[in-house]
């Protein structure tokens, strides 16, 4: 048996002086997923309120092996309260890293597309939609989806504008090798995402790279998916057998730096509380990110390792350290004033988001049903 304490501390977010703190031991058995508490079975932790490290214990264990679980509630401030509406169910479960470590994992459930999108695709070479990172022979670089994107586009060969200056738009299954398209896909407000994260981050030996659209970043306080960068348009989005998709395609993403996923989610390439600062100093000034509020001290979201994310400052009135190779530090916030190992947004690199993940992640992390 092995055990470990976890310490949680409850604080007022304003008042940074009042702390209590809860002291959990909980014993784990090499062998086996299954957890004991004080020589009762735990099969899932059930936790009414969303919020690392704001919680204390409220109820009884049960001994009864198949339907024994502890309740927790978060005692949480109105602020943090109101950033986090759409949690569906939080649960601790036994979990397995990627790197074969048998632990405990939050496993969080959200309603999709808890925010406005759009826009994508102009809609004539006139207009102004949303933005792409064009990695082409003419002007490439990230920019905004206008004139000067979709006719570098054309000069490179691509079909993507019709004989009258149309954009040809597209859901992404609805194509004709004969053109290209800047894609457009349909949200699916019904789905529910479903993370699952360590309780206990653990290193890896070699942080994990976050450098194809199937790695997965982390998620937002209001649960949307933040993932890798967005696909390539010169060789076409990757596919899961190591393919590539047809190239000349634009799956365009919003001002916030967010797309509709074919399968119907609203996830982000970018942390978006921090992107107006990445436009300005990519010299876009014809969009900006109006759909979330842009704070450079906030909490962002969960990185997949169980690490905090946070935009691009640390605390006002602290002097800035050196981040690591993932853009991370230890140091204290306002969520952990004793400090936690965390990520930032940059607020100048395409995309803005770690460019790896110093933790380990669990297996079958995210699921959308």
């Amino acid at each position: 048996m092995a055990a470990a304490s976890l310490y949680w501390c409850i604080y007022r977010r304003n008042w940074i002086s009042s702390y209590y703190f809860l002291s959990l031991d909980i014993f784990q058995h090499k062998a086996s997923t299954t957890l004991s508490f004080q020589n009762i079975s735990i099969k899932s932790i059930h936790v009414n309120s969303i919020f690392f490290g704001l919680f204390i214990l409220t109820s009884s264990f049960s001994t009864d092996a198949d339907n024994s679980s502890i309740a927790i509630s978060k005692h949480l401030l109105d602020s943090v309260i109101t950033r986090i509406p759409f949690v569906k169910q939080v649960l601790v479960i036994p979990c397995i890293l990627e790197n074969n470590l048998s632990t405990v994992c939050y496993q969080f459930s959200f309603n999709s597309n808890p925010i406005a999108d759009g826009p994508y695709c102009p809609k004539t070479l006139d207009n102004i939609g949303g933005l792409y990172n064009y990695d082409g022979i003419t002007n490439p670089g990230f920019q905004a989806l206008k004139r000067q994107f979709f006719e570098s586009m054309e000069n490179d060969g691509f079909d993507i504008v019709d004989d009258e200056g149309n954009i040809r738009i597209s859901l992404p299954k609805n194509t004709d090798s004969e053109f290209n398209y800047c894609f457009e896909a349909e949200r699916d407000d019904s789905l529910v995402i479903t993370y699952t994260i360590p309780v206990f981050p653990t290193d890896l030996a070699v942080p994990s790279p976050n450098n194809t659209v199937f790695d997965m970043v982390g998620f937002t306080l209001n649960g949307i998916p933040i993932e890798g960068p967005a696909p390539s348009v010169i060789n076409g989005a990757p596919l899961p057998d190591g393919g590539t998709g047809v190239a000349g395609n634009v799956p365009a993403i919003d001002p916030c730096g967010g797309h509709v996923d074919p399968s119907g989610y609203y996830h982000f390439h970018m942390q978006p509380e921090t992107i107006n600062h990445v436009l300005k100093k990519n010299n876009i000034y014809d969009v900006f990110c109006s759909n979330v509020s842009q704070d450079s001290y906030a909490l962002l979201g969960y990185a997949m390792d169980g690490y905090p994310l946070y935009a691009d400052k640390d605390l006002p009135g602290m002097t800035q350290t050196k981040y690591d190779q993932c853009n991370g530090h230890f140091g204290p916030t306002l969520e952990y004033p004793f400090g936690v190992y965390h990520y930032h947004a940059s607020n100048k690199a395409i995309p803005n988001t770690p460019p790896c993940l110093k933790g380990a992640s669990a297996k079958h992390s995210f699921s959308i049903e």
